[in-house]
């Protein structure tokens, strides 16, 4: 892999996005800048953080990690991040859908351990009759 090492890199500089080595106080304007000539206009900052947070947990990273690496203290607000979108629910119903379909016909009724008589667990039931 192949690294490639900044133009503007500057090793006296303590700050990573810098102008000519003096720190940026406000970045909304480099931000815009940096939007326009990627082709992205309009593209807010915390878009990209959304969208990091949604492909970290898409792709397994567990939500501990996750939250250490978007910088999200509370679960809480973690979870705003993680949008749920029409694709997720249907992903989510096509599992099920999958799991009960792999399900033996006849159901196995039994009852909980130390449970009372009305509390029964179906196991195996692909369906309700």
């Amino acid at each position: 892999m192949r690294v490639r090492h900044p133009v503007n890199r500057r090793p006296d500089c303590l700050y990573i996005f810098h102008r000519n080595g003096q720190r940026i106080r406000d970045f909304r304007k480099a931000w815009a800048t940096a939007c326009k000539k990627a082709g992205l206009s309009g593209r807010v900052f915390h878009d990209f953080r959304r969208t990091a947070v949604r492909n970290l947990v898409r792709g397994g990273v567990s939500q501990h990690v996750a939250m250490a690496i978007s910088g999200h203290r509370t679960e809480a607000v973690f979870r705003r991040y993680n949008i749920t979108t029409d694709t997720d629910l249907g992903a989510a119903a096509e599992s099920v859908t999958k799991y009960v379909e792999s399900l033996p016909e006849a159901a196995t009724i039994r009852p909980l351990s130390g449970a009372n008589k009305h509390n029964f667990v179906i196991e195996g039931a692909s369906g309700v009759a």
